[in-house]
């Protein structure tokens, strides 16, 4: 009797461990891995980066840290994008994985080669001469922070050659009356050099003198946006004649203007306000004589972000073929579109101006719902919500996820490091995988994303 109360315990235990592994296996529909992830620009403080398409893909998420440093993530949707606002002279590793979205599903592909790049010293400041003799001078300059060295060019007439190369921030140079010199530093990794910008230019003459350019430059035409978010406007415009670069300027309707230089063509806005419109506008520029000459403005762009996606969408059955969707107010959005499945794909229901509807409805439709934005003749739609299904349970949001791991925790939002949420799909449905660093250990969190009870948590000492 014992032996036989042994062997039925020895199956149930089995039968546990092997219902676990299903509870917690998320469903890997196969996704490919992004193969060619190449840079393709680098300045002082931006990466431009470029992948090859994954089939299949919503879009991408991108990766990006210094040596020491922790990982910096953010999507797109497109196969290329600018990391902007880095440290110059910084070495940074750059990796990229492919997502793909159904419904509340998140499916991750593997992820891309890390590639190693650096962006490009500052430009050398302070250059200064001063004569020693008749044939000889003394350049000087402020160092450069993470410069490997320092070229230095020289003019004898209407164009620069290089001189020499040194590692200090000085030299004594050949000159005669009316020579012009500048220097660059550079910065070298894996073989590869990288130049900062070239110094404004000094002069050998017995009296330095920077002359005021008058020469004109034309304006900026052709400004358009190529693509939104919410939070972020993309633009391009035609290239001008003789310039060196470009000054970007934006703002909100009553904000003050935001501007930055560029030598491209394109640039993206990020970091914006969704559901907000934008002014943008462009003026050329180049340097004459350590001077900078601007040329006209173009005409100023109107453009909206996107507005934000829907949250916390809920469900209620007012009758056996009537629900009431509700759903949180989308800042700047026009309306909203309501979408309805009652099998495998979805068709727009109704749309409306408030944050609730009621729709005829059987047991097992699915709703999603979507802000809109209305600007000069243009629609600009937001994400989707998560989706809800009548005579179900309510889905919780990401924001109430991460909530209810980090109240368990007994950790406030301000003391947490590398935070990730993504909806996974299970054997036993939907959860929610939460993963974060606070103070010196780091948490894992299994959420269930429907009733928000914790499936399952783990800290560890990091």
């Amino acid at each position: 009797m014992k032996t036989k109360i042994k062997k039925n315990l020895c199956v149930i235990l089995s039968l546990l461990i092997i219902f676990s592994a299903l509870v917690f296996t998320t469903s890997a529909a196969s996704l490919g891995k992004v193969k060619t992830l190449t840079v393709t620009e680098t300045d002082d403080d931006e990466i431009d980066i470029k992948w090859s398409k994954v089939s299949g893909a919503t879009g991408y998420r991108v990766y990006y840290k210094t040596a020491n440093g922790s990982w910096a993530k953010f999507n797109t949707k497109k196969t290329s994008t600018d990391l902007e606002k880095l440290k110059s002279a910084t070495t940074y590793q750059i990796k990229v994985r492919a997502y793909k979205k159904s419904g509340s599903k998140v499916t991750w592909g593997t992820y891309s080669p890390t590639v190693k790049s650096s962006t490009e010293p500052a430009k050398v400041k302070n250059l200064k001469i001063s004569t020693t003799s008749s044939s000889k001078a003394k350049l000087t300059w402020s160092a450069v922070t993470g410069a490997t060295g320092y070229q230095i060019y020289r003019s004898t007439g209407s164009s620069y050659s290089k001189l020499t190369t040194v590692t200090a921030k000085s030299a004594t140079v050949s000159y005669k009356n009316g020579y012009k010199f500048k220097v660059r530093a550079y910065r070298k990794l894996s073989g590869k050099n990288y130049f900062g910008d070239f110094s404004a230019v000094v002069t050998a003459t017995k009296k330095s003198s920077s002359g005021t350019s008058t020469s004109s430059l034309a304006k900026v035409n052709n400004l358009r946006v190529t693509e939104v978010d919410d939070d972020e406007i993309d633009i391009v415009w035609s290239k001008v004649s003789g310039a060196a670069g470009y000054r970007v300027y934006y703002k909100t309707t009553n904000g003050s203007w935001v501007k930055f230089n560029t030598k491209k063509t394109s640039a993206d806005l990020e970091r914006l306000k969704s559901g907000t419109t934008y002014q943008i506008k462009i003026r050329a520029y180049k340097t004459s004589g350590g001077k900078k000459v601007y040329g006209s403005y173009s005409s100023t762009l109107k453009v909206s972000t996107e507005p934000a996606e829907v949250r916390n969408l809920k469900i209620s059955s007012t009758s056996s073929s009537k629900a009431k969707l509700t759903w949180s107010a989308v800042t700047g959005a026009t309306g909203y579109q309501i979408y309805r499945s009652t099998g495998s794909s979805y068709s727009k229901l109704t749309t409306v101006t408030g944050t609730s509807a009621t729709v005829n409805t059987k047991n097992g439709y699915r709703f999603k719902v979507r802000a809109y934005r209305n600007l000069g003749g243009n629609t600009y739609y937001g994400d989707f919500s998560s989706y809800v299904v009548s005579g179900g349970s309510n889905n919780i949001d990401s924001s109430k996820a991460k909530s209810i791991a980090l109240n368990h925790a007994g950790v406030s939002s301000s003391a947490v490091r590398e935070l990730d949420v993504e909806l996974e799909r299970t054997a036993n449905g939907y959860v929610y995988e939460v993963d974060f660093e606070a103070g010196a250990y780091e948490y894992e969190y299994v959420i269930n994303a429907q009733t928000g009870s914790i499936v399952r948590s783990h800290r560890e000492h990091n």
